[in-house]
């Protein structure tokens, strides 16, 4: 039966995608009657099967991408009526994430009414007819009551409408505010201390080269700290909306007391990661939603930090995770090479977070997970064994219903570490897996021939049923 599930997963994995988009039309009331609300476009890679064609489709010319919407709303209260219409017909539609409870009331064959009743549940996916490359995300906030004056010397403010700069560079002390109504099209370098990104606007690097051969090589869309000096601090990164990165979107390394919060990341390109927080501690990333294909948040010790830190005290809390085809949340891979430097990973907690998409090749022996953990050497061209990673803890997860070819959690360690690594006191609990019972996997262990000490799995299940785990073994798998 397990082989006849994979089966229809790969089917359904590698069914042809070709340039899919929707025209949406979205209305609110917020207790005076309904008014129309911007509906934005924003590239998506949805299809795993294309994989090897779109790796250097870097000017889109195979049109092998996607096209998602992402409609922001500021309302000065809750609940909030949405009314959402679409060109073409549907029969059903889903609101997500699937606890929210949200019921959608089909009006007629184009058009679909629900209600957002809480901040709580302020940000949700909408998908027609269980199509989830063209879907539409749903972000409503509280207007910003910190909202600073533009006449500020040290605030580079950014009003309604579109807005074409070049780079902006923050120095000590600045602040960039993209306003709620408003796009700027630039790619951002934080150079100094006190520095923050803020406002209910969008940040796109849309209108930038995506270039690359093997890897993009376009520039990172907002890079915190180039230079990679040690001492780097009190950074904020809060409420924008992010697409369109031409590489890695959100670089942090070699700083501290860092917050990232309440901010709509969606990246297509294949090598894009959404976060990576790189050789940093005193770190809070919370209340975030990533649709990326590469890993959304990743968090590192990788052999380009200067210097090659520790990465510890990284909390993860309450975010919204949609991987279309690498890894969702992954501590890790790239975590040090102690041939290089002592510097390892410790005390990291993810918690709360829902994964509302895990897509990958299921005929291929990997370890992507939506979340994960991977304890791979940096460089990893060079000899040597990645450093310890330790103090994991995640818990209180949910995995909704994601694609049948998807993996739900995998933790695995450098199956070509020499000498042999080791990773340890790792806590994972209270994960509840809703699927339809064809998932890839739910859970793989891999130690290889390395040392996993003090794995605890508490309280997993999978459609309301405990999941029995199994003694940490090789290539564990269930």
């Amino acid at each position: 039966m397990k082989k006849l599930y994979c089966l229809i997963a790969g089917l359904l994995c590698f069914a042809s995608v070709f340039a899919r988009n929707a025209d949406y039309r979205l209305e609110a009331d917020c207790g005076s009657g309904f008014v129309p609300v911007t509906v934005h476009k924003a590239l998506c890679s949805d299809s795993a099967s294309h994989h090897g064609e779109i790796w250097n489709d870097w000017d889109n010319s195979k049109g092998l991408r996607d096209t998602m919407s992402i409609a922001l709303l500021q309302t000065p209260h809750f609940p909030v009526r949405i009314r959402l219409s679409r060109e073409e017909a549907f029969s059903t539609v889903a609101v997500r994430p699937t606890p929210y409870g949200i019921e959608a009331r089909k009006l007629n064959d184009h058009c679909v009414e629900f209600i957002i009743d809480s901040p709580a549940h302020r940000k949700v996916s909408v998908e027609f007819d269980d199509d989830r490359a063209t879907n539409l995300f749903l972000v409503c906030n509280l207007p910003d009551t910190d909202k600073p004056s533009p006449d500020v010397p040290s605030v580079l403010y950014f009003g309604p409408g579109e807005h074409n700069v070049g780079k902006i560079c923050l120095q000590e002390g600045q602040t960039l505010y993209v306003d709620y109504g408003a796009v700027l099209y630039s790619a951002i370098e934080v150079q100094g201390n006190n520095c923050r990104i803020a406002g209910q606007g969008i940040i796109s690097g849309a209108r930038l080269p995506h270039t690359g051969t093997r890897w993009a090589s376009g520039e990172l869309l907002i890079e915190c700290n180039k230079t990679r000096a040690a001492g780097r601090r009190n950074l904020v990164i809060e409420d924008v909306t992010i697409i369109d990165s031409p590489s890695w979107t959100v670089s942090v390394y070699n700083m501290s007391d860092v917050r990232i919060e309440n901010i709509n990341l969606i990246n297509w390109i294949l090598n894009g990661d959404g976060i990576d927080v790189v050789c940093s501690r005193d770190v809070l990333i919370k209340d975030c939603l990533l649709r990326c294909y590469d890993d959304c948040i990743t968090l590192k010790v990788r052999h380009n930090a200067r210097p090659i830190e520790d990465l510890r005290n990284v909390r993860i809390e309450g975010c919204m995770i949609w991987a279309d085809f690498a890894r969702g949340i992954v501590i890790g891979p790239e975590a040090g090479n102690e041939s290089v430097s002592p510097a390892h990973i410790s005390d990291c907690q993810v918690k709360s977070c829902i994964f509302l998409e895990h897509n990958t090749i299921v005929q291929k022996d990997d370890v992507r997970g939506a979340f994960a953990i991977h304890q791979v050497a940096s460089p990893d061209w060079e000899k040597g064994c990645p450093g310890l990673i330790s103090s994991i803890t995640a818990e209180d997860l949910y995995f909704d219903h994601m694609r049948p070819c998807s993996r739900a959690i995998v933790i695995a360690q450098d199956e070509h570490s020499s000498p042999a690594c080791r990773m340890e006191d790792i806590i994972i609990r209270n994960v509840r897996i809703e699927d339809d019972g064809t998932a890839s996997s739910v859970l793989e262990i891999k130690p290889y021939h390395n040392s996993m000490k003090n794995l605890k799995l508490e309280n997993i299940s999978r459609n309301g049923r405990r999941i029995v785990t199994p003694a940490i073994r090789e290539d564990a798998q269930m």
